[in-house]
């Protein structure tokens, strides 16, 4: 569930839960707008999807924990 409590992360910061959050609220914000495009009887539609592992600099702390150990195991590019 989205945090609403500390939407911006302030009280307490992790980059996998303010990640996390970012995505889920992208999806949420998705669904919205395609059920009010559909009540207004609009022909366009709101589709959202993840693209998958980009390669930037981003992250460029890097994943910690178990993360990296599963980016590893999966041959992801750093």
């Amino acid at each position: 569930p989205l945090n609403l409590s500390d939407f911006m992360s302030d009280k307490k910061y992790s980059a996998t839960d303010a990640y996390a959050q970012s995505k889920l609220s992208n999806l949420m914000f998705a669904f919205e707008l395609d059920r009010r495009l559909q009540a207004a009887g609009s022909n366009a539609i709101c589709v959202a999807c993840h693209p998958g592992f980009s390669s930037t600099q981003l992250g460029s702390t890097g994943p910690k924990g178990l993360f990296k150990l599963l980016y590893k195991i999966r041959g992801c590019p750093r």
